[in-house]
């Protein structure tokens, strides 16, 4: 070997170190050696001692070699595996590395067992099934069959060691991508999935984006197992707050109870019966519009800002009654302002409420 310095090359070394782990440059090496053994399959092919498979006349198979994957081609004959064993032992002598046999297989199609067996023996390799994956696409498999995509649908539990409790949106959407939604679209690329396994990964996905943690959870009970929606918000405080809840599941419950300047309060739809947990100028409640919006001026003057609906007005003998919403009779002498605060009123008064009954949001 020789080192470029400034675009000249040094005197040339022997290389007398193996490469660390993961060097990059072991890859490159690796390539260039095993671009050898392509050379001699080519080379018994030459001779006439190796016989390459033709697909239909115009295609011929030899070897395939792909990373550390390689796959020889030939044909099920003694002189064949002859051929074989003397290209393999070639390749270790000239290179000075070590073929593992434990790892390699023999797979034999349209050949027989007691073949297979002493053509085993002779290569000190193991046989395996017609049906294999190589570089982890299924060969030899029906794809239309279910249990051809159970390896895939396995690797979910490479999921079930994280916890969607501690992982955002954007995190479990990373991991869907790079662990089971890879997998298929790879394997999709040579095979049409069926329907039935469409279904699977698409609840598997389901469940381990939207439920509580690894893939046990519902996408329908995502919310739900918290118990219902109406009942904990704005239950004026009536609801308790479980260690297992989330953050954000906290921040809703305390909506309505003692954060009026929340942003999603806007957002909802409440339904009003006593009006203690219901924002008056800040939320939806009444023919879905925001009061202080619709009143800009009324809600400036008034001095009852931050407060719920009943703290409007009264019962009284039975009867809900409206009071001044806060403002100051002088600023009534303004006719924009009476003609707003008459307005207010008769909106709401023909809005029944209910003394005993809790108010919720849709």
């Amino acid at each position: 070997m020789s080192v470029l310095v400034n675009g000249s090359p040094t005197r040339e070394f022997g290389v007398s170190r193996e490469l660390r782990q993961g060097d990059p440059l072991s890859p490159s090496l690796y390539v260039i050696v095993a671009e050898g053994l392509t050379g001699l399959v080519r080379k018994i092919i030459e001779v006439g001692d190796f016989g390459r498979l033709a697909i239909n006349g115009a295609c011929w198979v030899d070897i395939l070699q792909f990373a550390d994957v390689t796959l020889i081609v030939g044909d099920g004959s003694w002189k064949q595996m002859w051929a074989i064993k003397a290209v393999l032992r070639a390749f270790e002598l000239v290179s000075g590395l070590g073929i593992n046999y434990n790892k390699s297989k023999l797979i034999g199609i349209n050949t027989s067992n007691n073949f297979m067996e002493a053509a085993s023996y002779f290569l000190s390799c193991k046989v395996e099934q017609s049906n294999f994956y190589f570089l982890g696409i299924p060969v030899g498999c029906n794809p239309r069959k279910e249990s051809t995509w159970n390896p895939i649908l396995l690797k979910k539990n490479r999921l079930e060691g994280w916890t969607n409790r501690f992982l955002n949106l954007g995190g479990r959407i990373t991991l869907l991508k790079s662990i089971l939604s890879s997998l298929a679209i790879f394997t999709m690329s040579f095979y049409k999935m069926p329907v039935k396994v469409v279904k699977k990964f698409t609840r598997i996905q389901n469940n381990f984006l939207w439920g509580g943690g690894g893939i046990g959870g519902k996408k329908e009970d995502s919310l739900a197992r918290y118990g219902d929606l109406s009942s904990q918000v704005f239950s004026g405080g009536d609801g308790k707050l479980s260690s297992t809840y989330s953050f954000w599941w906290r921040d809703i419950l305390k909506i309505g109870k003692d954060s009026f300047r929340d942003p999603i309060v806007a957002c909802c739809n409440y339904v009003v019966h006593n009006g203690f947990n219901t924002p008056f100028w800040e939320s939806r409640w009444i023919e879905g519009i925001i009061l202080k919006e619709e009143y800009p001026n009324l809600f400036l003057a008034s001095c009852l800002k931050r407060v719920s609906v009943a703290a409007m007005g009264s019962w009284k003998k039975g009867v809900w009654q409206w009071g001044d919403f806060g403002i100051n009779p002088v600023i009534l002498e303004n006719t924009e302002f009476l003609h707003n605060f008459i307005s207010l009123r008769e909106r709401l008064e023909g809005f029944s409420m209910n003394e005993e009954g809790k108010d919720n949001v849709e």
